[in-house]
């Protein structure tokens, strides 16, 4: 059989386990207005530690979202100044 078609540039194979800290991470901040970009984004620079990227993303949602163009919900605290 011809070899497995490797997957399309800007693709991230993860394991199951993996899948489900990503999916816990939506459901954390999501209510916040915050996407799995975001979440994906900070749990691979917080080297896929899921306490790590949550602690990051909770403290910086409004930061995320204001580099975005984006309005923070109202239940955020308005961003930090640069």
């Amino acid at each position: 059989p011809p070899p497995p078609t490797p997957p399309p540039p800007g693709t991230i194979t993860v394991t199951n386990e993996e899948m489900e800290q990503i999916e816990r991470l939506e459901a954390l901040v999501a209510p916040m207005g915050l996407d799995r970009t975001a979440v994906l984004e900070a749990w691979l620079a917080c080297d896929k530690n899921e306490e790590l990227a949550a602690n990051y993303l909770l403290n910086n949602a409004a930061d995320i979202l204001e580099s975005r163009g984006e309005p923070p919900p109202p239940s955020l605290p308005p961003p930090r100044p640069q």
